[in-house]
């Protein structure tokens, strides 16, 4: 028993220094999980690269496993909500997948092998976790190095972003260049981020995945593309009319169209506070930044890569709701494809599965990340 004592008043030391050094820092954030003030490093700032402003808002301590997610069209950083933190700060040691009924996992386990791991912590341990708010478990800290670095970026037109008046400014090939400038801008190399991205934000991060800059992609709800020449034709055309209307008649009425589209059907069943927090965050938008990411990067325009996923050699989640149709097809279609590959599909969600099931989604999230820290899946 002195044995554990002594360990626990390491444990309540370490906390107690983390607390000094964030008051140094002059920075406190609210930890969901543990419902007490949480030392982070947080922070929303522009930074300019290839002569544009990029909006990024930064959860988590420097140096810890750098995760960088792409929001999807209408979003930005800020829409991700208290996800920032709770990916940060996730203390969850069980890197097994859920199951049923929490979520359906298809393909590989997440740590690669068959070796089962530690157990869960106890109910004794999990309490003065959550009551201390510390950065690992009770007896032992190095889940602290697990931690995530996480990192969201507003894409051209939306957020805090630029929204240049050239729509050939947005468009694929540029958010590649974007972003890799922003992540090296702020000291994270090739081959340290895993790279998440939603609905648009999934088929841009999918197309920079290629680039090699990126240690593993998760995709929530993402397309490869259409493979079809004469879709894309018939797309891109659909998408210019959809950025005309937008410019032609304002935000307000094209966030009231978008937001009755079958594709968010689900999103009514959240929360109204919820709602209406994702409708004034759409309200926010500028009607050029929006028409404009929709004729340089919408869906008709970007290229197909269906014929490249088979030479996408890294880890590869994919996410989609159960209540989401399409992108399941689509989603099966591409875990064929993907040499490493594995799929989750979420009960009881839609398109926005980090919206409908957050919990969940924080959870296989960052079960797949710990899991790529400690060994890729081979």
């Amino acid at each position: 028993m002195s044995v554990y004592l002594y360990k626990l008043c390491q444990y309540l030391f370490g906390i107690f220094s983390d607390i000094s050094l964030q008051l140094h820092e002059g920075r406190v954030i609210y930890h969901p999980y543990t419902k007490r003030e949480h030392p982070m490093n947080a922070g929303q700032q522009q930074i300019a690269v290839n002569g544009v402003h990029i909006g990024v808002i930064e959860h988590g301590k420097r140096g810890n496993p750098p995760l960088v997610l792409l929001h999807g069209f209408t979003g930005s950083a800020a829409s991700w909500g208290t996800l920032l933190t709770d990916l940060a700060a996730y203390q969850s040691r069980s890197n097994k997948p859920p199951t049923s009924p929490q979520g359906t996992h298809k393909g590989c386990p997440y740590d690669g092998t068959d070796t089962p791991r530690r157990p869960l912590p106890t109910i004794v341990e999990a309490s003065l976790v959550g009551a201390l708010g510390g950065a690992g478990d009770l007896f032992e800290r190095d889940w602290a190095a697990h931690n995530l670095h996480v990192i969201a970026l507003d894409m051209l037109g939306h957020g805090q972003s630029a929204a240049p008046t050239d729509p050939a400014r947005y468009s694929i090939e540029h958010c590649q260049t974007d972003i890799i400038a922003v992540l090296q801008s702020l000291g994270i190399r090739s081959g340290e981020a895993i790279l998440l991205g939603y609905s648009m934000g999934g088929r841009i991060a999918l197309y920079c995945a290629f680039s090699g800059f990126f240690r593993a992609l998760i995709l929530e709800s993402a397309s490869p593309g259409l493979a079809h020449p004469l879709e894309r034709v018939q797309r891109h055309q659909s998408d210019m009319a959809l950025a005309d209307r937008i410019e032609r008649e304002g935000i307000p009425a094209f966030v009231a169209y978008w937001e009755q589209l079958p594709l968010f059907a689900s999103q009514r069943s959240l929360p109204k506070e919820k709602q209406a927090t994702l409708h004034a965050q759409r309200l926010h938008n500028r009607a050029t930044g929006l028409a404009n990411s929709l004729r340089g990067i919408g869906t008709g325009i970007q290229p197909a890569l269906h014929a490249q996923l088979p030479t996408l050699t890294i880890p590869v989640l994919l996410i989609t709701g159960e209540l989401d149709t399409k992108f399941c097809a689509l989603a099966e279609q591409m875990q064929q494809a993907l040499p490493l590959a594995q799929w989750s599909v979420m009960p009881g969600a839609g398109h926005a599965v980090h919206l409908e099931q957050a919990a969940l989604f924080v959870r296989d999230v960052a079960g797949f990340c710990r899991s790529v820290v400690d060994k890729p899946c081979m």
